[in-house]
């Protein structure tokens, strides 16, 4: 019997991170046991019925231990994040007939990332396919798992409006650093520095994005961000997705805000007192009409652990409480969510 590592072909960090035990011949259930590979800590544990072939997806233990909060915007454009992702394997225990238990250890594996490459995850990019716009007052980040051996450079090509010329900013690891490196897209900092040059950054509607491997002279990876503005009572969410990456949405319309009140009220002597009153603020919205890709890749929202509303440099934790998605002539679709954008406020009497 084998373990195989996973599939090392991943697009980003929020790819399931899947096991492959084969060649079980005694036909007997077996334990799997999910471990941190630095220290041996165990995460989960799960019984398989026995098979020829096994399939261990481990996405659903990691979430829980992965302590993640978004990017703030008056840090540095290059960060290091020592707990969005940690080396795992998996051991196995199964009982012969004779009572021996025989336990085998998977080779150690980086999170959705091999030794011998680079895998990324950028604003909405969980395929490749979809980009989030990003508009002047935000924050977005790109964050790569690196090997430790390579240093890895980000260059931002601003292409004009009318494509009548471009202007670049370049974020360069200083040395290689193992584990997740994040680049920070400030775009508050990165108007600033064009407007010191005379720049405008309502003149540009995308950016070219150019990931390098500079210490091996090779392209990692190309694609573009459009540049959008920002709508007047827009929402911008972002929320920690299945492998600790940070995920970032604008949602362009707002349809309702309201505030809720519940009440516990007594009857006593003097008539009716109210002993508690409950306040929850909330808030619906709405997406742009995107593509089916895009709002499945969107729609992560409604099932994240952790969801904040971005706001300048203020990340305030909310709730999502329900979610919908609407399809119009099976084409494009919107994604609708109702917010809680607070913790309850209760008055006790």
């Amino acid at each position: 019997m084998n373990i195989k590592i996973p599939n090392q072909n991943p697009h980003g960090l929020n790819k399931n991170l899947i096991f492959n035990i084969q060649n079980n011949p005694q036909k007997i259930p077996l334990k799997v046991e999910i471990v941190r590979a630095d220290d041996n800590s165990k995460i989960g544990a799960k019984v398989y019925s026995p098979a020829e072939n096994i399939e261990v997806a481990t996405t659903g233990y990691l979430t829980p231990y992965l302590q993640v909060n978004p990017i703030k915007q008056e840090q540095q454009f290059i960060i290091l994040s020592q707990n969005r992702a940690f080396p795992v394997k998996i051991k196995t225990s199964e009982i012969l007939t004779n009572g021996d238990v025989v336990e085998i250890y998977s080779d150690e594996v980086m999170v959705a990332a091999s030794k011998e490459n680079i895998e990324f995850n950028t604003v909405m990019n969980a395929q490749n396919e979809f980009f989030a716009p990003i508009a002047k007052i935000d924050n977005a980040e790109i964050a790569l798992l690196s090997d430790g051996t390579t240093i890895i450079e980000t260059e931002l090509v601003f292409i004009h409006k009318n494509e009548i010329s471009t202007w670049t900013k370049t974020l360069t690891m200083d040395k290689p650093h193992k584990g997740v490196v994040i680049f920070n897209l400030n775009m508050p900092i990165i108007a600033t520095e064009m407007y010191t040059q005379n720049i405008k950054l309502e003149d540009y509607d995308e950016i070219k994005c150019n990931i390098y491997n500079k210490t091996e002279s090779k392209t990692i990876e190309q694609y573009s961000i459009p540049i959008a503005n920002r709508r007047k009572n827009s929402t911008r969410l972002c929320w920690k997705n299945r492998l600790g990456a940070i995920d970032y949405y604008t949602f362009p319309y707002m349809k309702r805000r309201l505030t809720k009140i519940d009440k516990d009220k007594v009857q006593t002597a003097n008539g009716g007192r109210i002993t508690k009153a409950t306040v929850e603020k909330i808030i619906e919205i709405q997406s742009d009409f995107e593509t089916k890709l895009a709002i499945n890749q969107i729609a992560e929202v409604a099932n994240a652990t952790n969801v904040w509303i971005a706001e300048g440099n203020i990340y305030t934790p909310v709730v999502v409480l329900d979610s919908e998605i609407t399809i119009e002539e099976d084409k494009c679709t919107f994604l609708e969510l109702k917010i809680s954008l607070s913790q309850e406020e209760q008055f006790v009497a």
